[in-house]
């Protein structure tokens, strides 16, 4: 990936950078690599860059942008959290997504947060972008009864 933190130093510095269109170094994916193994320290990094970022008088005219991103990052982290049974951990990180931006992501996974195995499960449902009206079809639940074939078509 892109060394984010590298990048926003050499732009806040004024001493820029070149592009080299030739591959400077291999490297592969695999499972037991840090993008796979840690993605809740790997957005910890990120939420850290932007939190940085946004405090950056210099960066005004991007606040806008990197507020989204912020927020962006800490529900990705949230749902990650959530998805690992973190609720609590997850609740704060979803919070803090809101602050920064109310989207409706992030307010339903919050949501599904006091909802505990029921929610670390239909997290993976909103990753997907699925209707939040099909997070529960065709499963029986006691916190949330079987919908009708006409509620599921809303």
């Amino acid at each position: 990936g892109i060394d984010l933190w590298f990048l926003y130093q050499c732009a806040k510095t004024g001493r820029g950078g070149w592009y080299l269109p030739e591959r400077l170094m291999e490297y592969r994916l695999h499972s037991a690599g840090m993008s796979h193994s840690m993605p809740a320290l790997m957005g910890l990094g990120h939420l850290f860059l932007y939190e940085e970022a946004l405090k950056d008088p210099a960066n005004a005219r991007l606040r806008p942008a990197l507020r989204k991103r912020f927020a962006e990052t800490a529900a990705s982290r949230g749902i990650h959290l959530l998805q690992t049974e973190k609720p609590t951990e997850a609740r704060r990180a979803l919070r803090l997504s809101l602050r920064a931006k109310v989207t409706l992501r992030a307010l339903t996974a919050c949501a599904l947060t006091f909802l505990g195995m029921h929610g670390s499960s239909a997290t993976s449902t909103i990753r997907q972008g699925k209707s939040l009206l099909r997070i529960f079809h065709g499963r029986r639940s006691s916190v949330v009864p079987p919908m009708s074939s006409e509620a599921a078509d809303i």
